[in-house]
């Protein structure tokens, strides 16, 4: 009976293994991913376009836009999206709108 589920346990680990399997975080169109430090200060915000991953290393998604705190806050805008990964102490992901810049845009 133990050497019938050995297959089967071996195909779950493999199927783990392989680096396949992220889960979802967001699947709202925009999303709000909020990186920060250990005491509470933000590092950096991204708004996503699309799904955001959890992955070994951080979230993965495609960023529209990027604003770093440190050392003075500096904003990035991607047009077309910038695939990413987003690494830190603390991540949060929030449910948000289109930024106006880029819905601007699309009226053009």
């Amino acid at each position: 009976m133990k050497l019938l589920f050995l297959p089967v346990l071996a195909l779950l680990a493999g199927c783990h293994a392989t680096g396949r399997y992220n889960p979802v975080i967001s699947t709202t169109e925009y999303s709000r991913v909020v990186a920060t430090d250990l005491r509470g200060r933000p590092i950096a915000e991204y708004i996503a376009e699309g799904p955001v991953r959890d992955t070994a290393e951080g979230y993965r998604f495609r960023a529209v836009e990027r604003r770093i705190y440190r050392p003075e806050q500096l904003t990035f805008r991607y047009p077309l999206g910038r695939p990413l990964t987003a690494g830190a102490p603390n991540l949060g992901v929030f449910p948000c709108h289109k930024p106006e810049w880029l819905a601007g845009l699309d009226e053009q």
